[in-house]
């Protein structure tokens, strides 16, 4: 639950942050953001048949949050933008990195749902992980 307590607030308030911290246009960070959900489309499959055959979902868990991590510190590290700036490349290595760790997650967490629950509540546990 935790890459979640990661990745949505941060999406919530990235548009600004990367108007203020980034000096993108209001335009150009939501163009930006997308980046974030490109690269969860293009690496979700692959990466799912990868953990599926590998197995060890635990691990890639792991994995994930740390992906997540990594991504939050190039954004805390990544120098401000003096006006008329465009610091894009940090910008830009972060949400990929962030986009790696919400496949990740899709990935590992969302399958691991039956194999911890009765069968009778399994779409009692898919609509909680949901709503958290």
């Amino acid at each position: 639950m935790f890459a979640i307590g990661l990745y949505v607030p941060f999406m919530d308030g990235a548009n600004n942050l990367f108007v203020k911290r980034f000096c993108f246009t209001p335009v150009g960070a939501g163009k930006a953001l997308v980046v974030t959900y490109m690269v969860a489309v293009i690496c979700s499959p692959p990466l799912g048949l990868i953990i599926d055959k590998v197995g060890h979902k635990r691990h890639f868990i792991m994995l994930c949050m740390t992906i997540f991590t990594i991504g939050q510190f190039i954004f805390l590290v990544y120098p401000q933008c003096d006006v008329g700036d465009l610091n894009e490349n940090g910008a830009i290595a972060g949400l990929v990195f962030i986009g790696l760790g919400y496949c990740f997650y899709g990935n590992c967490i969302m399958p691991a749902i039956p194999l911890v629950v009765e069968k009778k509540i399994t779409g009692t546990a898919f609509g909680l992980m949901q709503t958290i």
